[in-house]
Formats: C-alpha cells, structure tokens, sequence
C-alpha cells in the first residue's frame, strides 16, 4: 500500500468534513449528497474494524468489498469538472492517482498508477492522458486522490478463461510503470484477446505478457453494472501492454 504524501485539496476536504460544515468544501459542490459523500469517506477511513482499501474508500471484508466495487464501477451522475481541475492543479508527477475511465469499448473502469508529465505537457497514465490545459479529458469521471491503490494478488492463469463481463482486478507492469485497474474484462469476437480498461488480460490462449497478477471479483452481471457489448475486435481500441 502506497503512502500518499499531504495533499493540501484533500487535507481541506476532510477537515471540513470532519466539523460537519461545508464553508470550507472548496470543491464547488454544496449539496447535502456531497456532503454525505465526504462523511462516509471520512468516517471509513479511521474505523477500526480490520478493511482493506479499495479506491476511495475503506471497506471491511465481505459482502461491502462487493458494494465498494460496485459504487467505484457506476460514474457519477454528473461530472464535477470543477473539483477535478482543483484535484488536477495539486498533481505533481511520480503521484499516484485513480482516475473513473467511460470508455465505450471497455465500459467503466479505473486506474491508478503513478502520474507522469508527457513532452506535450498532459499528465498521464502510461500513454493515455487523464487532463489537457488543466481540464479533465473527457473519458475521465472522477479522479482519486487518495495516494493508495490495491494492487490484485490472484493467478495470472485464470485470465485466459475469463467470460465477457467479467468484474475483475488487475495488476500490469511494464518498462515504464505498474498499473492496477478493476474494470469488466472485455472480449474480442473475432480476435483470440481479452482486455480489461486498454490492457491485455489474455492473447491466444496466454496470459498477457504485462499482466502480473489477477483477482476475479464476480461474474458476468452479477453486479448490476452495465457492460458494453463484446468488441469485434482490439481495432476498436487502443491498447497498451499488448503482446
């Protein structure tokens, strides 16, 4: 688990959130479902029940790290473009970031992994930006600052059976960084490749040649959450970490 360091935008949010006041939000959303948002944030992440960290939240083990998977894979209602640009202006790179992709090849999923400064100026994950000119792009949904990810611990084996839908976390490195993403695993049908948020889970039977380790978290539906439809093949996307 990554130690994030002190992260002046965050530090604001939870001490407000902590008074149970919004005069110091600072995130240009007052409303009482914001409010509760950060309470509950707040509130899980000193409990003292044994969890594990997921995203943006502390979850105890069982049926909630289902119900925690669930709320990081269903994007908000509507995007806070205005809190995400206060997140983006404190990023500095080496950070690491979760970032809520909408993708429409590989659906919902996030990332984290640590952020780096591209020659164009954007900040990005691997080769995929998260923000131009200090806006958000606009597959990106919310942003996690929270400076710690968890990282899957599963069989890389289990990734070349995988159905369409699958809820999966995944952990890939390469020459450049390490990447963690929990996402639906997506197939190709009519190329042997199963992805899962622009990364390569399998290929032609194999494990893909970045994937380090893969936790399969539920089955096709069983969450709920929308799925796009299998894609007809990797020409529709473009991938990272592919063999």
């Amino acid at each position: 688990m990554i130690v994030r360091p002190r992260m002046p935008y965050i530090d604001r949010v939870v001490a407000s959130t902590l008074r149970g006041t919004s005069d110091d939000f600072a995130l240009g959303k007052t409303t009482d479902t914001a409010r509760r948002d950060f309470q509950v944030r707040a509130v899980a992440a000193i409990t003292v029940t044994p969890s594990i960290y997921i995203g943006v939240n502390f979850v105890t083990q069982g049926l909630s790290d289902l119900d925690a998977v669930k709320a990081l894979l269903t994007p908000p209602a509507r995007r806070q473009v205005n809190e995400m640009k206060l997140q983006i202006s404190e990023i500095v790179p080496g950070a690491h970031i979760g970032a809520t992709f909408v993708d429409p090849v590989f659906g919902v999923y996030v990332v984290w992994s640590d952020i780096a400064r591209a020659c164009h100026g954007d900040l990005t994950f691997s080769a995929h930006s998260i923000e131009s000119q200090g806006k958000p792009v606009s597959d990106v949904v919310r942003l996690d600052m929270s400076g710690r990810s968890v990282a899957a611990t599963g069989p890389k084996g289990a990734a070349s059976g995988l159905e369409h839908g699958t809820t999966v976390r995944a952990t890939f490195a390469d020459e450049r960084t390490t990447v963690h993403i929990l996402g639906s695993a997506v197939v190709a049908s009519h190329a042997p490749m199963i992805g899962v948020g622009r990364w390569v889970l399998a290929y032609k039977g194999a494990p893909g040649v970045y994937l380090k380790a893969l936790d399969v978290l539920a089955g096709p539906g069983q969450l709920g959450l929308a799925c796009p439809p299998p894609s007809f093949s990797w020409q529709d996307a473009t991938l990272d970490s592919t063999n």
